[in-house]
Parts: structure tokens; C-alpha cells; sequence
């Protein structure tokens, strides 16, 4: 009898399959460092791309107002767009840019007319909706969104704004500005530096041998006139280009606007991204002068561990590592800053202190080169 043939078949065995599956994530594991490597390499690029654009928007604030944007009066102010620039302008320097960044209606919210009254129910409600519109461009796509996050009620209500209704949600940026080079080498003495405590006698017309300590304007009885009796920091014994009081020229940049920071990243804890609970960043970023959008670098020049602890070198956002008077990122191996020329420079985070002292620093006399 013919026995009959059927065709064989031969189909994978479960070690083949086992191979197969193991060679695909061997491909993927090799591939995905790339992926990660071009997306963040994208993500720093538009990174760049904010920072120009605030670059150039305080160029142009300077070239209309006669100065680059100055800080505000505290976190206890939010802008508000009756009262123009500089001194008399109680919101951020973040604020201040809004017209020379194509958002004029944003910057217009809590307009009501009056520039002198600063509760008024259309300036109240106004102001609400300001704070909780957040940018894109002043948030870093390495880090965050830009959407609101909330108010950290462990924060005293004396926080608050005066001038807005309350929130629980709000903008928060990545970026900040250069108030200068850190605390002044003569500490309570008021001598040169990024952060003075404290006013000489001769500057408030006191008594002699008194300090006062340097509190930023807190508008009262519903009027905006706390400006007007306020003693500001003299300018000479501020270092950096937006601190309190400041009203800087890019002539008065005598180290040139190439070698002086405008705006950078700033440093902020990477598990309270999203809580508002850092304490650089549980503020407003339309609010006026304060950690929030403010930061300072190099610390003391006469004695660097002076200030070790609030005012620490810049880093990568760690877990853990509280950070807020300086600059950083989520970006690997250094940050974003924007100098007064309008041009941006990564920074590495092992640039030397001194150097970076001196690029926060707009009259010193030293110029160096970012890469020391």
C-alpha cells in the first residue's frame, strides 16, 4: 500500500521564540538612551528659545522705559497695570515683560483704571485671573508644565497678595532674575553685594549708628502710597540687575551686557515640582521680589561658607536638596542663562563660584569666560 504524504510543517520553538523576544530588548534598551538623549536635546532647545524671548523682551523694555525690568515690591503684590514700571510697579519682573512678549492682554487683567487704589472689586477679581494664568514660555519643558499649581498652606496668610483675591492654584516659573552676587562681603554692614539686609543710617536720615532692616513695601489702608515713604536699597550697594529699587540701564552694566547675567534657570526640589512647598517656589511668579523669582550667585567673596546654606552653588534638581537662592535645572550637566546682551550661554554647574560671582556681578570690574 502507497502510504500518503502530507507536508511537513515546522513552526518556532518556544526557545527560538525566547531569543527573538530577547533580541528585540536588547534593541529597545540600546535605543532608548538615544530616544531619551534627542528628546531632552529638543526640550533644551526650547528651553533656549524662552530664555531668548525674555531676553529680548527686556530689551525692549529697556529700550521704551528707560530700564530693564525691575522686581517688584514682595511676594505680597502681584502687577498691576496702572502703575507703569520701575519702583512704582508692585508685580515681578516676570509681569513687567508681559507687554514686550506679545501678552499685553494677560498683562492687562487686573487693569481698572485707578493706579492709586489697589482694592477695588474689578482690580481684586482681576488680579485673580492673572495668577492663574501661567506661560509657556516661563516654564522649563525638562521640569514642568506651565499650568497652575497649588498655594503651600503650611505658608503664613501675611503672604497673600493685598491687591488679588485668593487662589489656590497658581503660575509658578523656572526661570528667575539676577539680583547679584550674593550677600555683601561686610554682611550687616551694607557693604557691596547681591542681597542687603540691612539700610545705613545716612540712607534712611536715622539716627547715627542704626541699621533698620530691609523689608520690602506692604501697601495698606487700600492705597498703593507705602512707595512713597518707603526707603529703597541704594543701587550702589546692589550687584545684580533686578533686585528692590532697581531701575538699571544697560549703561550702568559697566562689565558689559555680554558678561552679565540677565535670567536663568533657578533651582527647585524635583519631588515638590508639582506641591508649590519649595520655598523658591510657593509664590506667584506675577508676585514682586522674593526667592520666587530672584536668585543670587557665588556667594561672599571674602568668605565663601558664610552663606553655605542659603545660598549654596548652583546644581541638578536632587531630591532632598533644598537649594532656593540659587540657579538650576532638570537639565544634565548645567543651566540656561540669558545674558543682558540677549544672548544665552549654558552654564555648567562646575563653573567656578568666583566666576559666577562675577557674571552676577554688573560692576566688579571682572569679566571671564563661561567655560572657567
Amino acid at each position: 500500500m502507497k502510504q500518503s504524504q502530507q507536508p511537513s510543517t515546522h513552526g518556532f520553538t518556544l526557545v527560538e521564540l525566547l531569543v527573538v523576544i530577547a533580541i528585540i530588548g536588547i534593541l529597545v534598551a540600546l535605543l532608548l538612551p538615544a530616544v531619551q538623549a534627542a528628546r531632552e536635546a529638543a526640550r533644551r532647545i526650547q528651553c533656549t528659545n524662552h530664555l531668548k524671548q525674555m531676553g529680548l523682551g527686556a530689551m525692549n523694555h529697556e529700550s521704551t522705559q528707560g530700564f530693564l525690568p525691575s522686581a517688584g515690591w514682595g511676594p505680597w503684590t502681584t502687577g498691576d497695570p496702572e502703575r507703569g514700571a520701575g519702583r512704582k510697579q508692585p508685580g515681578s519682573w516676570i509681569y513687567q515683560l508681559l507687554p514686550y512678549i506679545e501678552q499685553q492682554a494677560v498683562y492687562n487683567l487686573p487693569s481698572d483704571g485707578d493706579p492709586i487704589h489697589y482694592r477695588t472689586q474689578v482690580q481684586l477679581e482681576g488680579a485673580q485671573r492673572l495668577l492663574q494664568t501661567p506661560i509657556e514660555v516661563f516654564n522649563c519643558p525638562s521640569r514642568r508644565a506651565a499650568i497652575n499649581y497649588p498655594w503651600n498652606t503650611d505658608v503664613p496668610s501675611v503672604f497673600r497678595e493685598v491687591n488679588a483675591n485668593r487662589v489656590d492654584e497658581m503660575a509658578h516659573s523656572d526661570y528667575a532674575a539676577n539680583a547679584g552676587d550674593a550677600f555683601p562681603d561686610n554682611l550687616d554692614k551694607g557693604g557691596p553685594g547681591g542681597l542687603k539686609f540691612f539700610f545705613t543710617s545716612a540712607e534712611c536720615g536715622s539716627g547715627p549708628n542704626q541699621f533698620h532692616l530691609i523689608f520690602p513695601p506692604r501697601p495698606s489702608g487700600g492705597t498703593y502710597k507705602v512707595e512713597q515713604k518707603y526707603c529703597w536699597p541704594s543701587e550702589d550697594t546692589q550687584t545684580g540687575i533686578c533686585f528692590l529699587g532697581a531701575e538699571i540701564r544697560l549703561t550702568e552694566i559697566t562689565d558689559g551686557t555680554s558678561n552679565t547675567m540677565c535670567f536663568g534657570e533657578k533651582y527647585v526640589e524635583p519631588d515638590k515640582y508639582l506641591l508649590g512647598t519649595d520655598p523658591g517656589d510657593n509664590q506667584c511668579m506675577y508676585d514682586g521680589f522674593d526667592w520666587d523669582v530672584n536668585r543670587w550667585g557665588g556667594g561672599s567673596r571674602v568668605d565663601p561658607s558664610i552663606n553655605a546654606d542659603l545660598f549654596a552653588i548652583p546644581s541638578p534638581d536632587r531630591f532632598g536638596l533644598e537649594n532656593f537662592g540659587t540657579w538650576g535645572s532638570a537639565h544634565p550637566g548645567g543651566y540656561h542663562a540669558v545674558f543682558c546682551d540677549g544672548s544665552v550661554t549654558y552654564l555648567s554647574f562646575d563653573l567656578d563660584p568666583e566666576v559666577l560671582a562675577n557674571l552676577c556681578n554688573r560692576f566688579d570690574g571682572q569679566t571671564n569666560n563661561t567655560s572657567n
